[in-house]
Parts: structure tokens; sequence; C-alpha cells
């Protein structure tokens, strides 16, 4: 139950957050309804604001913890959030129903600089240490440890995927214990014989992770990229897994919506017309196609919403699956893989049991679609496809050319090596005008 200090709390962030949207637009319609949302690629969605004029009101979070805070204070009308989280919400009394996934796969592990190599050394250490206690040629088996070495290093260097076990003892730091993050985590080091009490789990909001790396307050983190992207664009982190490389197709945010505000939808169609919500769905689902379909254009409006430079985006996107925004229908398998994880890992709590009483239950307790399959019935594949190739009317540095890349700029996990540095920098206009163009051969 919320109290009057954080009500006032959310409050406040929300009348923030608002005051911050209206910096990109000046005509924010305070009747119309309130998504939230944290500056991470997994919500690129909320680019619908600026893409189609859609009829909602961005609210962007730093951390999930005010995010959730916002919604049991009822001051926004739903949110793009962690799947688990939404979950654990709704354990807790706050009545959300997952409309669609917000994407799909679209985290990573990295590790600070430096580590893969001193993990490699002390393993080896270790190896040579029980070769002399048990009498083995010393030399021969540095030769051999050396050869090993250099092997790792360059495999590394060719989407070598690091030994788990190197994982161990280090300080990771995740979003949060309700996180898909910490499911995905807690599965990799069980692939590799460990558990979540073989490294030092760090809570810490995902905007500080780099930070914390270069401050050396933790040894590397999961989270949503495009952290992870940046870390290695800057040099300070190397890839271990990709999210996609430990449950391939996974979901891991949520577009989910108060249940209340759906039941008033539902009962009065005036209602349902006034909010929106079905156009608000409508675009975000032709959205998803138009980013799938034009990167660069995407990422300069995710420049807008989210914040960061639009070749970052622009690259992340570039890359094979790394975070792909397609298959957003929920299916069974999603949500039971969630509730097995957060079961098996100590995060399903007893009050859980009040959502329903088996897992079939939960996913239709949870989950509605309804909204979703009207999408798809009113946006057929002809209309998605001339919509991805309408062209945006975005300012760009005439003596510069579209997000160049030097053709010889070799790729690690997608990501240019360090000319990416150079690439240069776009701005877009604050009001975007869509205009319609037709291609020889659409997408």
């Amino acid at each position: 139950m919320i109290n009057r200090r954080s009500f006032l709390l959310s409050s406040s962030l929300i009348l923030l957050n608002i005051a911050n949207a209206n910096f990109f637009s000046k005509n924010v319609d305070f009747k119309s309804l309130k998504i939230g949302y944290l500056p991470i690629s997994d919500h690129l969605l909320i680019i619908a604001k600026e893409l189609y004029n859609s009829p909602f009101t961005p609210i962007k979070f730093s951390s999930w913890a005010d995010l959730s805070e916002a919604l049991r204070a009822k001051a926004i009308d739903g949110a793009f959030i962690l799947t688990p989280l939404a979950l654990r919400l709704r354990t807790q009394g706050v009545s959300l129903k997952a409309i669609f996934a917000a994407h799909r796969n679209g985290s990573a592990l990295v590790l600070k600089k430096g580590i893969l190599e001193t993990q490699n050394a002390k393993n080896l250490n270790v190896a040579n240490l029980k070769n002399v206690a048990n009498g083995k040629n010393k030399n021969a088996e540095n030769v051999a440890n050396i050869a090993k070495s250099d092997s790792l290093n360059k495999n590394a260097k060719n989407n070598f995927k690091p030994d788990i076990s190197l994982l161990k003892g280090l300080r990771i730091a995740i979003p949060s214990r309700f996180s898909t993050h910490y499911l995905l985590l807690a599965n990799l080091l069980e692939q590799g014989g460990l558990t979540p009490n073989d490294i030092k789990i760090v809570d810490m909001s995902p905007p500080e992770m780099v930070f914390g790396l270069l401050s050396n307050s933790i040894d590397g983190f999961i989270v949503a990229e495009p952290f992870g992207f940046i870390a290695e664009l800057r040099d300070i982190a190397e890839l271990f897994r990709l999210s996609k490389d430990i449950v391939n197709n996974h979901i891991c945010c949520v577009f989910a919506l108060r249940e209340e505000v759906l039941a008033d939808s539902q009962m009065d169609s005036k209602i349902l017309a006034d909010s929106g919500i079905q156009t608000i769905v409508n675009n975000f689902v032709k959205t998803a196609h138009f980013i799938e379909h034009n990167h660069e254009d995407s990422a300069i409006l995710g420049n807008k919403l989210l914040g960061y430079k639009p070749e970052i985006i622009k690259n992340l996107l570039d890359c094979d699956e790394r975070v792909v925004f397609k298959n957003l229908k929920l299916s069974k398998n999603d949500i039971d893989w969630n509730v097995k994880n957060m079961q098996d890992f100590g995060i399903w709590s007893n009050g859980a049991d009040k959502i329903a009483d088996s897992q079939s239950d939960i996913f239709s307790d949870f989950v509605d679609s309804t909204l979703l399959d009207s999408a798809f019935k009113a946006l057929d594949s002809t209309n998605l496809t001339q919509d991805s190739t309408q062209k945006l009317n975005l300012n760009r540095n005439p003596q510069e050319s579209r997000f160049h890349t030097e053709s010889k700029a070799k790729f690690h996990s997608g990501i240019p090596e360090s000319k990416a540095k150079s690439t240069p920098r776009f701005y877009a206009e604050s009001n975007a005008k869509l205009t319609e163009s037709t291609t020889k051969n659409p997408l």
C-alpha cells in the first residue's frame, strides 16, 4: 500500500518528466494516456510519439524503482516494463495487463577491459601450481599454457565465447533482482556449473553502469542496450555474452497498461475513442515494422526521446539480432519461462500465488492480446510495407555523409573498432514531419 510520501515523490517525478516532455513538444496533452519508459534501446517503440504523433504522453524515468512507484501511485497509465517486475507488481496489487512484448533479445553481459585476461591468468597460475604439486614438467606445461592463453585471446577477437567459469568471484551489476537480466545471468551461470552465490551481484541503475566500470565499483554488468554497446565503443569493456546467446529470442520488457484503464475502455466505446488506446497500439505495431526497416531514421528519432547519439542506435540496430522488434505477440512459453525462472532462482514470492492457481492461469490472467490482435487485423502487410518506406524530413549536416562507416572498418559483434568514435553526429529537427515516398523495391 502506497504512503503519502511515496505518492508525493511519484507525483513530483511525473510532473518533472512531463515538463521534460514539453521540451520536445509544446503541445503536451495532459488528458492523454501517460506512458512510462526508460532511456534504453528496448523502449525504442516510444518513437511512435514522434513518428505518428500518437495520442499519449511519454514519461521518461531513470530507474525501474521510480517507474514502479509511479505505477503504484497510478501517476501513469502504463509503461514499458520488465516482465518479472510487472509480474511482481501485479502480486502486490498493481493491476497490470501485458499487451505485447516491447522487443526480443536486446541485452548484453560485458566485463571491464582486462578482466578476461586477468581471470585467464589466474586460472593458468592455478593450473601451473597443480602441475608442480603433481610433479609434472613445469616448462612443458608453461609453454602449453602460454599457447592456450594466446589462443584464447585470438578467439576472443573472433567472437569466441569465454568460459563461464571466468565469472566466478566477479562483481556483476544488474538493474533489479526482478529483471530479465538477473534470470538470464542465473541461467548463464547454471550453464557453467555456477550459481548466483558464486558471484557478487550489485543492484544498479542502468545509466550508472558504465561509470561503475570506470570507477572500478563493478567488474561487469548485464543490462539492456545501449549501455554494453557504449562500453564496448569506448573501449572500456569487452563483450562476454549477448543475451540472445544465452536464451535466443527471449522477451525482456512488455508494454503493460493498468487494468482499470482497459476496463473503462472496454465498457465505454467513447472512452476507448477518446483515449486512443487502440490507435496507440496500432502505432506501436507500425513503429516496430518501421524500426526493422529504417534503422537510420529510427535512430535519429531515438536521439530525441532516448538521448543517445543516432549513430550509436543505428549501429546497434544494424547488428544481427542483437535487438529486434518483431514477433511481439506474447506466447504462453514467454510467460512460463519467466515464472519458472523466478521460482527457480528465488524471486517468486508466496503472494504470487494470488495471481492464479497455475502457470496456464497466470498467462491468461496477466496477458491480454486483444488490442494487438485488432491492430494486426487493421494493419495488413501491404499497409505496413508502404508505411515502412516513408521517409522522414530530418535535418542532417549536408557536408557529412549519412552515417558514413569506412568500408574497411572491422566489426566485433557488429561494432566498428576504434574508428567508430569518429562517426559524425547528426541532429534531428524538433518537429519532424512525415513525407510519403515510393520505392521500386519496397522492403
